[in-house]
């Protein structure tokens, strides 16, 4: 927003007002709220929950905590910025004593909440993937958007 917009709300008594210097497109990248409504053709408005763990939590304690689920694991740090990506398949195969962060993946591929649902599940379905994570341009993870809504990735 403009200064001039930042001190006209300061005048009609909003009390903490931002000039987000960074501009619009990276607010709605982040997934950050709007005065509309997300529409329902963006990411951000079906995104799920993630299986996540921690560079160093062996492999024996996250087969456990998501035995429920059948999908991959999001490796992450304490901020929630994404590290790698375990597969489930790599996560059966490996001995217990492993860490995450020796059997992850790196660079996993991540979209923004505000790309279109058409164009995403277009570029999903050419390269096969049943799952994207979503995060905001800082790395941090918001999510995952599944193709068919189903608990696995491709």
């Amino acid at each position: 927003m403009s200064q001039r917009a930042a001190w006209q709300l300061q005048h009609l008594g909003f009390a903490d007002v931002y000039d987000f210097v960074v501009g619009k497109a990276y607010w709605l990248a982040s997934g950050r709220p709007t005065i509309r409504p997300n529409p329902i053709g963006r990411v951000g408005s079906h995104v799920a929950q993630a299986a996540t763990a921690f560079l160093d939590d062996s492999v024996a304690k996250v087969r456990a905590s998501t035995a429920e689920r059948n999908s991959d694991v999001v490796v992450i740090d304490q901020r929630r910025i994404v590290l790698g990506r375990v597969r489930r398949s790599d996560l059966e195969v490996a001995a217990d004593t492993d860490s995450m962060g020796q059997i992850m993946r790196l660079g996993p591929t991540t979209i923004r909440p505000d790309e279109l649902v058409s164009d995403v599940t277009v570029r999903m379905a050419n390269r096969g993937v049943r799952a994207l994570l979503v995060t905001r341009p800082t790395g941090e993870l918001l999510g995952e958007f599944r193709l068919d809504g189903e608990d696995r990735d491709g």
